[in-house]
């Protein structure tokens, strides 16, 4: 077992002795970490993670929570982290890292560098890692996960801005040695120029371009994969164009693999592009969102074969809250080409909430279903019929469960949610997930996408997933969170010779400036 760096450790008990617990119901900072002029997005929707309406970033780990509750300061994105009156409001908290966040270099205070970081120290425990079907899993497993990102965020006046963020990411003591997502020593992560153009009081662009993180929505499709102990960047350029409440961005990206002992780079054989339209929903207290996604693959795998790939998605999402109920709706097809075969794929997903604000503890609850089809052609059916297995593209990974024994390909999903907040800063997540296979005629993937369980009967039911866990927000800084899984195969999988029921523990502490 690998003992917590002296790095974190002196960063956890600086965190602990100088800065305070969060309070809930301080205005204060409850109010923190919400950089937009709109005041706090949390407050509109606080019962599951829809995103900002300026900025469409969800919250960070936890749910928001109920009414009153503190979300935490720190976002999922650590380059919207950074407005200088969020900061100066916030300095009457006597938090001494708030002196990283707003340095000015003139006497304006229109050139400036902020200066932010993360520690994450993570312990899992495997047992019958992906049911045992693949070669390398280990039937019992535990190992330490270490991320640590260091950024760097400087404004040359109101136009240009240069952001900077490194990583370095490491793994103990897993049988097997480390997944493709565990290690990458010291390396780039983001480094981004910003030009920004004023077209009027309410209408902006800004172009990037460089190695920079994406998310849309809630991280169905596109995010920055925090689950894994590797988060995912892009190389390419990006367009923000701004006016009144609605942002529409184009992109044109390259997934940037993990090259776990040299300089990570992007190349040609996987490209990404596409729009994403968001604004208000046309009633009260809801969003919509319309996109386009284009993606280019070399070598994409499935049970029917491998192959060259370029898939269009044309989704949308429609969100939004009234009274305590609340729901989320998205749906994506999918055409394009698999080789010589034409692609029709397809998803759905629907989050319907009820909130009982008056019982002990807030809770809430919701019903989730998700469908993502799977391929109806025989598996070898020497480039005949269509391809009908979706592409998840690049998903959150923790959106249904983490770890997400299943990925997001040929599934039937069922999960009610409790999320329950009985104390200040505590969140307690249970869900039941039910799985089935939406075509008898594919198998299962896992997270990655890669082939994990062919198709060799025609049972549906998958399996029943347990997934609890317990996150607690000690202050703004700092969190802690456990979770444990366990997964009872269905009839597909138990008919799979040498498979076993799964267990998953993980523990983990993390610390944000």
């Amino acid at each position: 077992m690998k003992p917590v760096t002296t790095q974190a450790l002196l960063l956890f008990c600086f965190s602990l002795l100088l800065i305070h617990p969060t309070e809930a119901g301080s205005a204060e900072v409850a109010t923190a970490g919400q950089p937009t002029a709109n005041g706090n997005p949390f407050a509109a929707y606080p019962w599951f993670p829809l995103p900002d309406p300026a900025t469409r970033e969800q919250p960070d780990a936890t749910l928001a929570g109920p009414p009153g509750s503190t979300p935490p300061p720190y976002t999922l994105f650590a380059d919207i982290n950074y407005d200088p009156s969020w900061w100066q409001r916030g300095a009457s908290r006597r938090d001494p890292l708030l002196a990283l966040k707003f340095i000015p270099l003139d006497q304006e205070g229109l050139i400036y560098v902020s200066f932010g970081g993360e520690v994450r120290e993570r312990f899992e425990s495997w047992q019958n890692e992906n049911f045992g079907l693949v070669p390398f899993s280990a039937r019992s497993t535990s190992y330490w996960l270490e991320r640590i990102m260091l950024d760097m965020d400087l404004r040359l006046g109101p136009y240009l801005r240069v952001f900077v963020q490194g990583k370095s990411n490491s793994e103990e003591g897993r049988q097997g040695g480390p997944r493709p997502v565990d290690v990458d020593t010291i390396d780039l992560h983001q480094a981004f120029l910003d030009l920004s153009l004023p077209l009027g009081t309410d209408t902006s662009l800004t172009l990037r371009g460089g190695r920079q993180e994406i998310g849309y929505g809630i991280g169905r499709l596109i995010d920055p994969r925090e689950g894994p102990n590797v988060r995912l960047s892009f190389d390419g350029a990006r367009e923000m164009f701004r006016w009144r409440d609605w942002e529409l961005d184009g992109f044109w990206l390259r997934p940037v693999p993990v090259d776990p002992y040299e300089f990570d780079e992007s190349s040609n054989a996987q490209q990404f592009w596409g729009a994403y339209l968001a604004g208000p929903g046309g009633f009260k207290g809801t969003g919509l969102n319309l996109y386009y996604f284009g993606d280019f693959e070399r070598s994409a795998a499935y049970f029917s074969g491998v192959d060259t790939e370029t898939r269009h998605t044309f989704g949308g999402r429609y969100y939004g809250r009234a009274g305590n109920l609340d729901f989320d709706l998205e749906g994506a097809w999918q055409g394009g080409h698999f080789g010589a075969r034409s692609i029709n794929a397809f998803f759905g997903s629907s989050e319907i909430g009820y909130a009982f604000p008056q019982a002990f503890g807030t809770p809430h609850l919701a019903l989730k279903t998700d469908i993502y089809s799977g391929n109806n052609a025989p598996p070898a059916s020497g480039g005949q019929g269509q391809l009908g297995t979706f592409n998840p593209l690049f998903p959150s990974g923790i959106y249904i469960s983490d770890p997400s024994p299943i990925g997001e390909q040929n599934i039937i999903a069922l999960h009610p949610q409790l999320n329950w907040y009985p104390w200040s800063g505590v969140d307690i997540t249970f869900t039941p997930i039910w799985y089935w296979r939406e075509s008898t005629r594919d198998g299962l993937y896992n997270f990655a996408g890669a082939p994990l369980a062919a198709p060799v009967n025609g049972r549906r039911f998958a399996g029943t997933e347990i997934f609890a866990q317990a996150a607690y927000q000690f202050n703004e800084h700092l969190a802690f969170t456990v979770e444990y899984d366990h997964f009872f195969r269905g009839g597909f999988l138990s008919a799979q010779p040498g498979t076993r029921d799964s267990d998953f523990v993980a523990v983990w502490a993390t610390f944000k400036f």
